[in-house]
Order: structure tokens, then C-alpha cells, then sequence
């Protein structure tokens, strides 16, 4: 079994790259845009294409709704059981996140989570579709409130609401130049 493992790792070592992934993807993290977070940061906690703990929520922004909505997919499996045969809270609890923060960039509001809260209304199935939707309710130019929800099959598992703190995008940059 020595041997074997010996001769996957050689053939797994083949498509390592020379250098690590960067941090951020094209266009560093000064991108335009909404987020399609595990693109523009692939070791992110929550939707990190690098990271094998991360929660596998697909984004995508929806500009023509009004108002526009941050919409993420996602079928969770047992690694994010929590009670038996459904999802953790706090699985569902950072797909908001994520959802929300993508939410904020569609009306250039970008910035750190303050609050976020969840009420838990049923149970969030294994191996079900989920859908979040989140969208902005109110940007004041530093605060925007952010609410949400979760389904599946129709009906909602969870709702949610968030507070973020706008930051300007080179205060953005130079936190990001900080790691």
C-alpha cells in the first residue's frame, strides 16, 4: 500500500504548479463589478475554489431584478451535517454571508460584516437544493442592510438580515495588501 501511495503522490506531484495560486483572481482584488467570490478569491472561507472546507454555493448576480439579487445554489452533503440529515447552521448561516456581501457590491457597497442574523423556520435538507436570494433594502453610504432567504422546493428554510460597513475600494486594497 506504501508503494501504491508512493506512486499517486508522483503522479498527483505532475500537476501541482510551480507557484501557488494567487491570492486573488484576475484583477487582483480591485475588480469591477459584482462578485462571483470564488473566482475573484479562490482560498476564500465560504466559496474558495482552493479551499476543500469551503460550502459549495455557485453565485450569480441578477442586475435586471428589481432589486437586483445575488442568487447562490448549492446541494449540501454530509460534510455539513449538522442535526441528522440536515445542514449546520453555520453552513447556511456563511452562505448567507456570502450571498449578502455579493448583494452589497451590486450597488457598490462593499465593506465587512457587522450583524448577521438567521431564523432557522424548518430544517435545510441534505442533499437538496438550496436557493438563497439576498438583496439590499438600504444603503446609506456607509451602512446597507441586507435581507434574504433560503429555499427549497419552493419553501423557505431560513431567513435572514445583515449590516455591513461600506469601505471605499482603496481601503479595500490596502487591507488586502496587508496578508
Amino acid at each position: 500500500m506504501a508503494a501504491e501511495a508512493d506512486a499517486l503522490a508522483d503522479r498527483i506531484e505532475a500537476h501541482v504548479p510551480a507557484e501557488p495560486p494567487p491570492r486573488f483572481g484576475p484583477g487582483g482584488p480591485d475588480i469591477e463589478g459584482p462578485p462571483i467570490t470564488h473566482k475573484r478569491a479562490p482560498f476564500d472561507y465560504v466559496t474558495g475554489i482552493c479551499n476543500p472546507a469551503a460550502v459549495p454555493v455557485e453565485m450569480v448576480v441578477d442586475m435586471d431584478s428589481d432589486p437586483p439579487k445575488t442568487r447562490g445554489r448549492a446541494v449540501f452533503t454530509t460534510v455539513y451535517e449538522g442535526p441528522p440529515g440536515c445542514v449546520h447552521g453555520a453552513a447556511i448561516a456563511s452562505a448567507f454571508d456570502m450571498v449578502f456581501t455579493s448583494a452589497c457590491s451590486t450597488r457598490n457597497a462593499s465593506g465587512p460584516t457587522m450583524m448577521l442574523s438567521v431564523r432557522y423556520r424548518r430544517p435545510t435538507l441534505l442533499d437538496v437544493e438550496t436557493v438563497f436570494e439576498g438583496w439590499v433594502e438600504a444603503f446609506d453610504g456607509t451602512i446597507t442592510e441586507v435581507k434574504g432567504h433560503a429555499l427549497q422546493d419552493g419553501q423557505v428554510t431560513a431567513l435572514a438580515e445583515g449590516v455591513f460597513r461600506h469601505l471605499d475600494r482603496e481601503t479595500l486594497n490596502r487591507l488586502a495588501q496587508r496578508g
